[in-house]
């Protein structure tokens, strides 16, 4: 059957006349045609999330009844979340999954939240319609990094077939319970200023309950995307490897990092750079420690050379900050790290602010040219790794209140910088003490 394209124009320009508000409301979202065969209009980008679309239904109740939950909410974009206007009431989106016996705890759980003169309940409680309505319209074109906006359960428990009987209906059914948002009431919409409440809310129902679930707060927008690390250091895996005896600590390190977070990765692996430096001598040091060791007659002038070499290792201990960077810069082959910094040159040829306030400096000024990576980019890049580990693990006046927080956005800001942390750390294993 030939579909009458005209018709669909003049419908989607009807959809859009009356979705006004929504649209008005929510700035993201715009109205279009599916590419599909059989056309129908969508709601794109709600939540300004393109892993999520909502189907319009083509007329008559159904598509009045979405029409008017639409016009009548905020989706906003750092939430999953609806606000609803006219009830002035937030619904933070949970599950429609039967809850686990630690999670049934908080079905029904109210209270009253106080917070600089304004008080807001806050409870558990069952869906509205407008979520389920919602829900049931909502389809998923790729992949997500939002959970799907917490909608995908709410879709299948919509969309179960009441025709189906015996023990598979029975089991299907049994995987839903009552479906439960997080309600906050009497909120006025304010985007920092509800977030600032939602931060504190979520503190306190997880400090007074260690398995509470709390409110995610997705990243504000940041254009930088994030390429994976490059999975081979030679372009291939070797025929064959030839190995000598590696130090066992900097192994468990190097295994440990393999399935961390990616904080804690950036963790293991700086220790091992950390590790090495701490007992490390730079070139000129171990030439003339050598030389002194390699003396025929050490033994006759024994006091004489354990001065000199006490005093080599005085004069280089106290710079740690100059033992890590040596470590980086003398064991560290630039071919090596140069495709990471290539994968993802936006954070390593920009300055890159982290939320918590600190500052990471561009370390190289192009890609185009792997003669850029000189000792001057390792040092730099050496002094990088220093620096993000202080923001991680330190806080307070040593930072002067500039660190790294553990959100969303800052993971991913973080990222490249653990592609590249990974590889340095590969090195250091390899060569360190490699004489």
């Amino acid at each position: 059957m030939e579909v009458d394209e005209d018709q669909f124009e003049l419908d989607l320009d009807k959809i859009t006349q009356d979705l006004t508000q929504f649209l008005a409301r929510n700035p993201d979202s715009k109205i279009e045609l599916s590419e599909a065969t059989s056309k129908r209009a969508l709601v794109k980008l709600p939540w300004g999330d393109p892993s999520v679309e909502i189907v319009i239904p083509l007329a008559g109740s159904e598509q009045d009844k979405l029409v008017d939950c639409l016009n009548n909410v905020i989706l906003p974009r750092r939430l999953s979340a609806l606000y609803h206007v006219d009830t002035r009431e937030l619904e933070v989106i949970f599950t429609a999954r039967a809850l686990s016996n630690s999670m049934k705890q908080i079905d029904g759980r109210s209270f009253d939240f106080n917070f600089e003169g304004d008080q807001y309940n806050c409870r558990f409680d069952t869906s509205s319609e407008r979520l389920l309505a919602i829900a049931e319209e909502a389809s998923y074109p790729q992949h997500s990094d939002s959970a799907f906006r917490n909608l995908m359960s709410f879709t299948e428990f919509t969309n179960m077939p009441d025709d189906v009987d015996g023990e598979f209906a029975e089991f299907i059914r049994s995987r839903f319970g009552r479906p439960l948002s997080f309600w906050v009431s009497a909120i006025d919409w304010d985007e920092e200023k509800t977030l600032s409440i939602l931060r504190h809310i979520s503190f306190y129902m997880r400090y007074y309950d260690s398995v509470s679930p709390f409110i995610l707060i997705h990243p504000a927008d940041d254009s930088m995307s994030v390429n994976p690390k490059e999975r081979y250091v030679h372009g291939d895996f070797p025929k064959s490897i030839s190995s000598r005896q590696l130090n066992p600590s900097l192994i468990s390190f190097y295994l440990a990092a393999a399935d961390a977070l990616p904080e804690n990765k950036f963790l293991y692996c700086y220790r091992i750079i950390e590790f090495v430096s701490s007992n490390y001598l730079k070139n000129d040091k171990l030439v003339q420690v050598k030389k002194i060791l390699s003396n025929p007659a050490l033994l006759s002038s024994l006091d004489s050379s354990i001065d000199r070499l006490v005093g080599l290792i005085r004069e280089d201990k106290p710079d740690n900050v100059n033992r890590f960077k040596a470590v980086v810069n003398e064991l560290v082959r630039g071919e090596v790290v140069w495709p990471e910094i290539c994968g993802n040159p936006d954070a390593f040829t920009k300055s890159v602010e982290f939320d918590g306030g600190f500052t990471l400096p561009k370390i190289v000024d192009g890609v185009d040219d792997i003669t850029r990576l000189g000792p001057t980019v390792m040092q730099a890049m050496a002094g990088s790794f220093r620096n993000i580990r202080n923001a991680l693990a330190h806080g307070g006046e040593e930072q002067a209140g500039r660190v790294i927080l553990p959100t969303a956005r800052n993971e991913k800001l973080l990222q490249p910088w653990v592609h590249l942390i990974v590889v340095v750390a590969g090195e250091v294993v390899l060569h360190e003490n490699h004489t």
